[in-house]
């Protein structure tokens, strides 16, 4: 199976291969409008693959107001779905920074979300990072949370996808053997920067 992924588009949108599997883990318009949310599922249902999976992120309020929908493929909302013999979760929420959207407090408030992840899952998809993991930003900071970090370590998912901090595009290898990928597009400049990444399983 050829999965590829990708986050953080905030309104540009790659040129992709195709494949069997898209999953894109959230920021996806410019400026959060409606009419932006169109370009997007226009874009989404040309993309040359059997099957696709969105997740929304912390700029994409018309999703959390309802003022918008994904129209192509399965969004995810603290859900799961199967990919052929492969189990996915997806969700949305980061911990709290300034005002944006599907955001919650650290600790008991996004615990919540994570424990609503079920053992056994392949893929797990969250906007953002765990602590620790591909998680620092500009000034080096760890913005990741530790509730998701404490959540991978019990599920063990073959991959964990996100992305939501830019600098920490890249992939690793957790302790618990799980494979963390940022998928982030743009860099801290709000820039194009990067390929999506792809999986073979």
């Amino acid at each position: 199976m050829i999965i590829d992924c990708i986050a953080d588009l905030h309104g540009s949108f790659p040129t992709l291969d195709g494949g069997d599997l898209l999953i894109v883990a959230g920021d996806l318009t410019a400026h959060d409008i409606p009419s932006q949310y169109d370009w997007y599922n226009d874009w989404l249902a040309e993309q040359a693959y059997t099957h696709k999976i969105t997740i929304a992120g912390n700029h994409d309020g018309c999703i959390e107001r309802k003022q918008a929908q994904i129209r192509h493929g399965t969004y995810l909302h603290d859900t799961g779905t199967q990919v052929e013999n492969i189990r996915c979760w997806g969700s949305p929420f980061t911990p709290t920074y300034h005002q944006w959207h599907f955001m919650r407090a650290r600790g008991q408030e996004i615990k919540a979300h994570w424990d609503l992840i079920p053992d056994g899952i392949d893929l797990l998809i969250t906007h953002g990072p765990a602590f620790g993991v591909l998680d620092k930003n500009q000034i080096n900071e760890n913005c990741g949370c530790q509730d998701l970090l404490e959540a991978v370590e019990r599920i063990k998912p073959r991959y964990h996808i996100f992305g939501h901090i830019h600098e920490g595009y890249g992939m690793k290898e957790m302790d618990c053997g799980t494979i963390a990928i940022n998928c982030a597009q743009m860099d801290g400049d709000y820039e194009m920067h990067s390929r999506p990444v792809r999986i073979v399983l």
